[in-house]
């Protein structure tokens, strides 16, 4: 099995990189968000899953070890091959993933290519649980109520906010000019609320 390759990159396109190995090119699948990162990159490391389809062994690469989880979690779920994994790592974080699997929704889910509500639905079920130490580092800060920002982001994506939307929000409050130190929760969470469009009480 192999379990990481570290080379020269040859080649990085939308969705795979080519890592010289020896004096060999081997032609690696990944997420595009994986390749739009290593883009500049002349060299480096990937974590990769060996996959045969009809007999053809494919490898897909990764950057992080929480893409490599969650690719394998995919792949345990009926219905979902190896292209369907990638896209939706194209699209999603593992910790957005395992964040959209814990609320139950599928909105993030059906926008990717190949994906169907039911699909989707059945994405949510099977992978319900399996995810647990790719949670986002805010959901677990705002568990232990150590961290304003992160109870906030953690606030507005229970109401349902995509997460990266409800990150930008708080951040772009903080960085407001004559903003100084984090105001408290409740101001921030209207304040965020009111610039996500929704009447924050």
């Amino acid at each position: 099995m192999i379990e990481s390759l570290e080379g020269e990159f040859l080649d990085v396109g939308g969705d795979h990189l080519v890592v010289r190995i020896g004096g060999i090119g081997i032609r690696v699948i990944v997420p595009r968000s994986v390749a739009d990162r290593l883009r500049e990159r002349d060299s480096g490391r990937l974590l990769t899953r060996l996959v045969v389809r009809d007999g053809e062994p494919q490898l897909y690469g990764f950057e992080r070890p929480e893409e490599r989880v969650a690719f394998d979690a995919l792949l345990g779920v009926t219905g979902v091959g190896a292209r369907i994994a990638m896209a939706i790592l194209s699209q999603l974080t593992p910790e957005e993933i395992a964040l959209e699997t814990e609320r139950g929704s599928v909105t993030r889910l059906i926008g990717v290519t190949g994906v169907g509500r039911k699909l989707a639905s059945r994405i949510l079920l099977e992978l319900k649980g399996r995810l647990p130490e790719n949670l986002p580092s805010e959901e677990i800060g705002a568990r232990s109520g150590s961290d304003p920002n992160a109870d906030a982001v953690r606030a507005l994506t229970a109401l349902g906010y995509p997460l990266a939307e409800s990150r930008e929000a708080v951040r772009e409050i903080l960085s407001e000019p004559g903003e100084s130190g984090t105001p408290p929760l409740d101001q921030l969470l209207r304040r965020a609320l009111r610039r996500l469009g929704r009447e924050g009480g």
